[in-house]
């Protein structure tokens, strides 16, 4: 069962009835301060105006990108596709985590 209210980001997909060359995704981000939508804070029409100002004069952002349909064939038709805009997560190597958190006296050992 999907929920429609998740902390996950969601890709609009728009498309227009002539053959497909490539496919627009539009990452529409939320509103200062807030982190996702839910029941009580859900999302807004008016939140789309920036998405319709962009559809009249499409270019690539920092939100949107495009995809050749090649690429979309090679991945077997998976549309998940990353922004490749947004910043990257980093993650730690979880030794390195343990040796900083050891080092900063919460090593907790038994001695």
């Amino acid at each position: 069962m999907c929920s429609p209210y998740t902390g996950i980001n969601t890709n609009l997909l728009f498309t227009k009835g002539k053959p497909t060359t490539e496919v627009w995704y539009y990452e529409h981000p939320y509103p200062a301060g807030q982190k996702s939508y839910s029941k009580t804070r859900p999302i807004r029409i008016e939140e789309f105006e920036v998405e319709k100002a962009w559809w009249g004069a499409r270019e690539e952002t920092e939100n949107a990108w495009r995809v050749p349909v090649e690429e979309i064939r090679r991945r077997n038709y998976n549309l998940d596709i990353k922004n490749p805009n947004a910043e990257a997560e980093s993650h730690r190597d979880p030794d390195e985590l343990l040796a900083v958190q050891g080092g900063a006296g919460g090593g907790g050992g038994n001695a």
